[in-house]
């Protein structure tokens, strides 16, 4: 038995031995039969990898799953834009007309206020010269009655100029632009047809609708003309006497318009 272990223990100083030794242990058919301490834990790392790829692969398909549902919710985000957009583009077609309704309105609304301001001036026309003839309403009574006085002659030729029905129709008659010239006609061109005191009466009476259609409106200036005056054609019309010369006597004065300083009616006088 020693001799036998004295020949091993030589044997394994053999380098031939060793060598053959290593390779015999190196080999992969004796590790398999032979687990070794390196292959329990590579085994170990085995389990430890799969578990972790389980844990992946659960991952990664709850992954895909949110992916589903980010996808379907990117869907219905898609079709509400479109609703958006065409709800959108139906308020903007709204508002382009509102906005146009609103342009008219502002046109009517700057007509009408525009209008009211005419009516507004009008207005206070109309109250001033309302005003004026309750004034002047007592005095128009006087005229009134000087005038219902006068003959029926003189009525008919002024029927279209002056109303003798009522002191109101009389001065609403008289006080306008036509009348105030159809009274100065009727009077001007009536010398020596009428007698002095229905002349001098109906002077009254256009001064006085004379005055209070010009206290309304401020359109015309009576003429200056006083006897000892020269005659001027542009400003006189003679009645009787020299062709030329001095004014003797001045029967009815005429006016001017204020505001183009033309001759309406010239003063009719006596040279």
């Amino acid at each position: 038995m020693g001799d036998f272990a004295s020949k091993v223990l030589d044997a394994l100083d053999d380098e031939r031995v060793a060598d053959k030794i290593r390779r015999i242990t190196a080999s992969p058919s004796l590790r398999q039969r032979m687990p070794s301490q390196s292959s329990r834990a590579y085994s170990r790392e085995n389990e430890e990898l799969k578990k972790r790829y389980d844990e992946l692969k659960q991952r990664y398909l709850l992954l895909e799953n949110e992916k589903d549902d980010i996808m379907m919710k990117y869907s219905s985000a898609e079709n509400k834009s479109s609703v958006i957009e065409k709800e959108l583009y139906t308020v903007k077609a709204e508002n382009s007309s509102l906005e146009d309704e609103l342009h008219t309105l502002r046109t009517e609304n700057d007509s009408l206020k525009a209008e009211q301001a005419r009516l507004k001036e009008r207005i206070a026309v109309t109250e001033k010269y309302a005003r004026g003839i309750a004034e002047k309403y007592e005095a128009a009574e006087k005229y009134y009655d000087m005038y219902c006085r006068l003959s029926d002659e003189i009525h008919g030729t002024l029927s279209r100029v002056l109303s003798c029905e009522s002191p109101m129709l009389f001065v609403v008659s008289g006080s306008q632009r036509g009348s105030i010239e159809g009274l100065w006609d009727t009077i001007g061109y009536s010398y020596g047809k009428y007698s002095d005191e229905e002349l001098n009466i109906l002077k009254e009476i256009f001064d006085f609708f004379f005055e209070l259609y010009n206290s309304f409106t401020n359109t015309y200036e009576r003429l200056d003309t006083a006897p000892g005056d020269s005659f001027d054609s542009k400003l006189h019309s003679r009645i009787s006497g020299n062709v030329n010369g001095t004014i003797s006597y001045v029967f009815l004065r005429g006016y001017r318009n204020i505001s183009t300083g033309n001759i309406e009616k010239r003063s009719m006088i006596i040279i």
